[in-house]
């Protein structure tokens, strides 16, 4: 038996009330649609034009219902019930059939979908690696179309805008296919062209119309570079000859060394497990490989593989592409703050990267965001060097994981 307070806890049952008509108002009886189940008042019934069945049962949705060929009128209320039912079972049939060539549609674009991907597997794009979460990226898409590119760059102090505009002044680019007209940091604009044939000829006439105040360069396709972390140290040491690494790794990954192989030993770590991590250079197509097969092989273990893209920050002034010894910067520069002082004799709780603070300073038209730490891994410099990184690389560089490097 339930207790006293129990009973008074239990919840009432709600009155019945029109949610077609008026929401709000409640009626000690409705009238229910035998088609949608919606609940009615008899006036409302009326008003809404509803089909009375009996005084229980109305139906709601004629007009959706074609029941209108057959003469009702001489129906009783069974007899009308009845017609109505199978017209309704009638309607629920077709709409089933219909979801069944739906659902025939969805499988045939699922099988489509399917076999796309199976054609990009096997082209050998390269895994993507997301924190924990692996999947293999299926959209061209995300394909980098690689193209030659021309960086000018001021021997002057001056911002991007008006390097755009001396180029626009005194280089004529008829016949030339420009797919790139961009400024870049330090003063510098980055020109894209379609092939080499026209990027050859934009060269000779930028060096010769920007004088001797512009810097013309070509920037060099860098080979990618890969990171194998977590190698056993009974396989591999520190201390072994490079040449029997690489060997090691050809035959027990089967690499072919036809024309354009390229595979040398960047940098070899001792990491915290005791094990051994490598980077690794090597030309596109292996590079790819290696990418595709997630794990590689090395003696009697397989370790996990990564796509590795170097960033060069200088612990001094925080800049990039530099190290600390080849500074030329006369103060130290605060990770957190910004200020003169290092980061271990900074006392300012606020926060502002002195990176994106100088590159809003050169250029009026930047507004980058400066609260957070120049060692921030979102900070918007580092994101567009790393961005230029992937892009010099081609498809490679941004199907797979971006591992920066700090380097004093």
């Amino acid at each position: 038996m339930p207790t006293e307070n129990e009973s008074d806890s239990d919840p009432e049952p709600p009155e019945p009330s029109c949610y077609k008509c008026c929401v709000k108002k409640k009626a000690p009886s409705v009238l229910v649609c035998i088609s949608c189940g919606s609940l009615f008042h008899f006036s409302c019934s009326q008003r809404k034009k509803c089909l009375v069945i009996d005084g229980t049962r109305v139906i709601c949705c004629s007009k959706n219902i074609a029941y209108n060929s057959k003469d009702t009128s001489n129906l009783n209320p069974n007899q009308m019930e009845n017609y109505l039912l199978k017209v309704v079972l009638q309607q629920l049939q077709d709409q089933n059939l219909q979801l069944k060539e739906d659902s025939g549609q969805l499988k045939k674009d699922l099988v489509d979908t399917t076999k796309k991907y199976e054609d990009i597997k096997n082209r050998g794009l390269p895994l993507l690696t997301v924190g924990s979460m692996e999947k293999r990226a299926i959209s061209d898409a995300n394909v980098v179309k690689s193209e030659p590119v021309i960086i000018v760059k001021p021997k002057k102090d001056q911002n991007s805008r008006d390097t755009k505009k001396e180029i626009r002044r005194k280089v004529n680019p008829d016949g030339i296919n420009i797919s790139k007209f961009r400024q870049g940091s330090n003063g510098t604009v980055i020109i894209g062209t379609e092939n080499i044939k026209h990027m050859d000829s934009l060269k000779n006439q930028l060096s010769k119309e920007m004088g001797a105040d512009y810097e013309v360069v070509v920037p060099t396709k860098k080979r990618p570079k890969v990171k194998v972390v977590n190698i056993n140290s009974s396989n591999v040491d520190v201390g072994d000859e490079d040449e029997n690494i690489t060997d090691q790794l050809v035959k027990g990954n089967s690499l072919v060394q036809d024309e354009g192989f390229h595979m040398r030993i960047v940098k070899k770590t001792e990491n915290k497990y005791k094990n051994v991590d490598l980077i690794i250079e090597m030309d596109s197509k292996t590079h790819s490989r290696i990418l595709t097969q997630e794990k590689i092989k090395i003696g009697w273990s397989r370790a996990r593989v990564f796509n590795h893209i170097s960033i060069l920050q200088c612990y001094k002034c925080m800049s990039y592409n530099h190290y600390a010894k080849d500074c030329n910067s006369d103060v130290v520069t605060c990770s957190q703050c910004g200020g003169d002082h290092s980061y271990r004799q900074c006392n300012t709780p606020t926060v502002k990267c002195c990176n994106c603070d100088r590159k809003n300073k050169k250029n009026k038209n930047s507004s980058l965001d400066i609260g957070h730490s120049a060692l921030d891994r979102t900070c918007p410099c580092r994101n567009d060097i790393a961005s230029f990184e992937t892009a010099s690389r081609g498809k490679e560089g941004l199907m797979a994981i971006v591992t920066l490097t700090l380097a004093l």
